[in-house]
C-alpha cells in the first residue's frame, strides 16, 4: 500500500509540475504578445511621425516654391493641373522607399507571428 501511495503521489507531483509548466508557458506566451504587439504599435507609431514629418517638408517646399513663383507673376498663367517634375520625382522616391519600408516592416511581423505561433504550439 506504500508503494501506491507513493506512486500516487509521485503522479500528483507530475501532474502538478506539468500543470505549472503549462501555466509558465502560458505567462511566456502573453509575454510575447504583448511584446510583439507593442513593437508593432512602435513601428506603426514611428512609420506615421516619419510620415507627416516628409509631407510636412514636402508641403513647406511647395508653398516656398508657390509663393517664389507667386512673387515674380510666374504662377498667374499658369493652369492649376500642371505638376512640377522635381516635386513628382521627389514625391516617387519618397512612395518607393516607404513601399520598401513597409515590406520590410512586413516581413518582420510576419517573422514574429512565426515565433509567437510557434511558442503556442510548445
Amino acid at each position: 500500500m506504500s508503494d501506491k501511495s507513493k506512486s500516487l503521489t509521485l503522479a500528483e507531483r507530475l501532474n502538478s509540475t506539468g500543470n505549472k509548466l503549462s501555466e509558465l508557458s502560458r505567462k511566456v506566451a502573453d509575454s510575447t504578445k504583448s511584446a510583439v504587439t507593442s513593437a508593432n504599435d512602435s513601428i506603426k507609431t514611428a512609420i506615421t511621425e516619419n510620415k507627416q514629418k516628409r509631407d510636412a517638408k514636402k508641403q513647406k517646399k511647395l508653398d516656398d516654391a508657390r509663393y517664389e513663383l507667386s512673387s515674380e507673376g510666374l504662377l498667374d498663367d499658369v493652369p492649376s493641373m500642371v505638376a512640377l517634375p522635381e516635386f513628382e520625382q521627389e514625391r516617387m522616391s519618397i512612395v518607393s522607399e516607404q513601399n520598401d519600408n513597409l515590406i520590410m516592416v512586413l516581413e518582420e511581423m510576419q517573422r514574429l507571428s512565426e515565433r509567437v505561433d510557434m511558442l503556442e504550439k510548445r
